[in-house]
């Protein structure tokens, strides 16, 4: 059943009026220090620029874990079998971003959303803005990350 505009102007000014940190308080994961999350991306697509065209192709599955989530700090690490790196927390309206910002100064972005499956995992983006030799590589992987214990 559609929402009534006048339903949509009460929703948009209560939401308004609270505080997205007290809305984030019903979901502990998303809320408090030093929380964690394993994440699995399974789809996605990603396009390289080749010959003045990108070219688009679907990405190989890909997971990582995101620790010590200090929201407060701003500061989280990214592990991968590769090793780890520092991440910049945003709290959003309903989601944290985690931004790695790469040497070469590219940025990787992954969004954790409130939003969960029926197994209680959260709705997850993860988007790489890359270059290879000056050609740009993007891609974006869409998944799912649960809370680490």
């Amino acid at each position: 059943m559609p929402i009534s505009s006048s339903v949509r102007v009460i929703i948009g000014l209560l939401l308004a009026t609270v505080p997205a940190v007290t809305l984030l308080t019903a979901v502990p994961a998303l809320a408090g220090d030093n929380v964690g999350y394993d994440c699995q991306f399974v789809d996605g697509t990603t396009h390289s620029y080749e010959n003045g065209a990108f070219v688009r192709a679907d990405v190989k599955p890909l997971g990582f874990r995101i620790v010590n989530v200090r929201p407060q700090a701003e500061t989280a690490r990214l592990e991968t079998g590769n090793g780890s790196s520092s991440l910049k927390v945003v709290q959003a309206l309903g989601a944290r971003h985690f931004i790695e910002v790469a040497v070469e100064g590219y940025l990787v972005i992954t969004t954790i959303y409130e939003a969960k499956d029926a197994s209680g995992a959260f709705a997850a983006v993860h988007s790489r803005h890359l270059a290879v030799i000056g050609e740009p590589v993007v891609a974006q992987y869409r998944g799912w990350c649960t809370a680490l214990p």
